[in-house]
């Protein structure tokens, strides 16, 4: 194995807890609330490039698993936002609160 591509990708990927949408367990006053399965997103770094990319209030509020390997992250925020998400990734649902 070569040395120099396993650090390359050590050194791409980011936690959950890097993203700038991330507030830790903030789940109060929020209108909806979406999970979005490790199967929708192949990793943090594509999920936070999709993310980034979507404009309005909502942020992450927790996730499940590793925090640079997630099985599950949880977003809250405005319904019409989260569902502009939800359009992007596969088997994802939209709940309101």
């Amino acid at each position: 194995m070569d040395f120099f591509k396993l650090r390359e990708d050590l050194t791409e990927r980011t936690s959950v807890k890097d993203l700038p949408m991330y507030k830790d367990r903030d789940r109060r006053g929020h209108q909806a609330r979406m999970y979005i399965d490790k199967r929708s997103f192949k990793s943090v770094d594509n999920l936070g490039m999709v993310l980034m990319n979507i404009s309005g209030k909502f942020h992450i509020s927790s996730f499940d698993g590793l925090e640079s390997n997630p099985k599950e992250v949880e977003l809250y925020g405005d319904l019409k936002v989260l569902q502009q998400i939800a359009k992007k990734f596969r088997g994802v649902k939209v709940f309101k609160n």
